[in-house]
């Protein structure tokens, strides 16, 4: 399980503006872990980077994940697009929140009456 790691392991993000928020996620057997990111209703506008780590058990140091940067195939130009990355891996990802688009009001229909 997990390239033979026995226990839980447990995933957070770090460095999240104040108006979002992230739970723990912790993965007892192998498997696709989901961290869930959520902007509060009155979140301003963030542009910035974020951090994912992970602990092993519940008093583990927490330690950087490291996300390796890969093609996506796209027709860029070049056939299957850019293979290589001159940044191959990173432990910080971009994070864009932006601001709730205002809610319509739905228009008044005037109830003047014509004479």
């Amino acid at each position: 399980y997990l390239d033979g790691l026995k226990g839980k392991l447990t995933i957070q993000a770090q460095a999240l503006p104040d108006c979002v928020k992230a739970e723990l996620v912790e993965l007892t057997k192998s498997g696709t872990a989901t961290l869930k990111l959520v902007a509060a209703k009155d979140a301003k506008l963030f542009n910035g980077t974020l951090r994912l780590a992970a602990r092993i058990g519940d008093s583990g140091e927490w330690q950087s994940i490291v996300c390796a940067l890969t093609s996506a195939g796209v027709n860029n130009g070049v056939p299957q697009g850019f293979p290589d990355y001159v940044i191959p891996e990173t432990s910080l990802l971009w994070l864009t929140v932006l601001p709730p688009k205002p809610e319509k009001v739905p228009e008044k229909k005037s109830d003047s009456v014509k004479k």
